[in-house]
């Protein structure tokens, strides 16, 4: 999940996590962390993507 870039940052807020249910997940952290605009989900339509590469995004 991304925010805008706030005045003098260098980078935009970020937070990287992991989820079983993504959209029970985002749900969640739009009541939780406000400064959230954009979300990025990365899905394995095989099933081969785990938790460990999950681990190493974050």
């Amino acid at each position: 999940m991304f925010g805008p870039t706030e005045e003098g940052a260098r980078k935009p807020p970020a937070y990287v996590g992991e989820a079983e249910n993504c959209f029970e997940r985002l749900d969640v952290h739009q009541q939780r962390k406000d400064f959230s605009t954009t979300a990025v989900a990365i899905m394995s339509r095989t099933h081969s993507f785990t938790k460990a590469h999950a681990k190493r995004l974050e």
